[in-house]
């Protein structure tokens, strides 16, 4: 660690969440070396194609450290979402309100009524994430196309959005890194180690790693590719 710096991340001002961290909140230790974030994290398990459960490859392995805890919530004053009464409650309530009232959309879908969709989702129990998670769809046309929403945008709405966008990203301010502590990284390796996060993090801000990721993403081919020393 060089000097008193503290580390960057979402613990109070002049503390260190992150034990025996490589950075010391100011120089990013991957600009100089392409290599060392595939020398401190060796690859995990590969991704097979004809297998889609080795996504979640790694996270099997740390099956004894799972990333998304079961914990029941105080929803209500004594009321907890994981007792009968509670579940019940939510159900009842959900069933109730579209036995008596239905989503009512005008030709734009906006709603006439108050309600866009069913009350479906509020039978979710709070608490009891699903895992592992589902793969997010890269591609969301069907998606819009069940809604009847136009695939494209019309040219003024992409000159809107375009200004928009250039409010929102034309200028930043230097902030701390927000490491949360509970959040998983995702398939493959599935890990809520802060460090491991913070330092894929700082990794990717090297070497243009970022600009593959998004080209990669943009291009469409997500398929398995040869891992090479400056890809995290």
């Amino acid at each position: 660690m060089a000097g008193d710096a503290p580390l960057v991340t979402d613990a109070p001002r002049g503390t260190r969440s992150v034990v025996d961290s490589l950075f010391d909140g100011i120089t990013n230790p991957h600009e100089a070396d392409v290599n060392l974030f595939t020398e401190v994290y060796p690859p995990t398990i590969k991704y097979d194609a004809k297998n889609p459960g080795t996504v979640f490859g790694a996270g099997r392995i740390n099956k004894n450290a799972p990333v998304a805890l079961k914990r029941e919530r105080e929803v209500l004053t004594g009321l907890y979402s994981f007792s009968p009464e509670c579940i019940k409650l939510q159900r009842t309530f959900a069933d109730t309100v579209d036995a008596t009232v239905q989503p009512e959309l005008d030709d734009d879908l906006f709603s006439l009524n108050g309600m866009h969709v069913s009350m479906a989702t509020v039978k979710t129990v709070s608490g009891y994430p699903q895992l592992p998670v589902s793969a997010l769809p890269r591609d969301n046309a069907k998606f819009i196309h069940d809604l009847g929403l136009a695939g494209k945008m019309t040219i003024r709405q992409k000159e809107i959005a375009t200004a928009v966008w250039r409010k929102v990203w034309g200028s930043y301010k230097p902030s701390a890194i927000n490491i949360p502590k509970q959040s998983a990284t995702g398939p493959v390796r599935m890990t809520n180690d802060p460090e491991y996060k913070l330092q894929y993090l700082l990794a990717m801000q090297t070497h243009g790693r970022t600009e593959r990721m998004l080209n990669t993403f943009m291009s469409g081919d997500l398929g398995p590719t040869p891992r090479s020393p400056a890809s995290p």
